[in-house]
């Protein structure tokens, strides 16, 4: 049984190395499959498809080789992102594999182009964030979540910040802003 193991991108060649797609980058993205079965997979292919208008996958479908059970194999497919493409846009991609004996595996995520639309700041350790965050993966609007203030909040376009609620809130220091 293959499965997809994650992604990473990987565009401090020929993009701002960020670990973001921009518009008008070119990056690799690191694609992760995984072997769950009890047997060994032979000569796996995999291919990185888009149904985008703003992506360009410049790969065409890579040989694995053998993965053997519970191994990982990762290899990185070129994908250019239009110059016209929108922050925040969500890229979707869909990943296929296939091995002798017909022994395939095809799942799907998305990455955001650009800024990230949404951070939020989980201060107090309140359940409210993890009902924003379903809300926006519903919407396919890119979210990501931290407990600290973060060094850098240019990468994103909006940040929400949970303080909790009196007297079990957080209070921010001078530190903190």
């Amino acid at each position: 049984k293959l499965a997809f193991a994650g992604y990473s991108i990987d565009d401090a060649t020929a993009g701002n190395g960020n670990g973001k797609l921009d518009a008008g980058e070119t990056a690799d993205i690191l694609i992760s499959v995984k072997n769950a079965g009890s047997s060994d997979a032979y000569q796996v292919m995999t291919q990185l498809l888009s149904t985008g208008d703003f992506i360009t996958v410049n790969t065409t479908a890579l040989n694995y080789g053998d993965i053997l059970k519970t191994e990982t194999n990762t290899m990185a497919f070129n994908v250019t992102v239009s110059g016209d493409a929108p922050a925040g846009y969500s890229a979707n991609f869909t990943v296929e594999a296939l091995g002798e004996f017909d022994v395939a595996m095809s799942d799907a995520f998305y990455t955001i182009v650009g800024q990230i639309p949404v951070l939020i700041i989980n201060m107090a350790n309140v359940a409210s964030a993890d009902t924003m965050v379903a809300c926006l993966e519903v919407l396919q609007v890119g979210v990501e979540t931290s407990e600290v203030l973060p060094e850098t909040l240019e990468i994103y376009s909006s940040v929400f910040i949970l303080l909790g609620s009196y007297p079990n809130n957080h209070a921010l220091t001078a530190e903190e802003g």
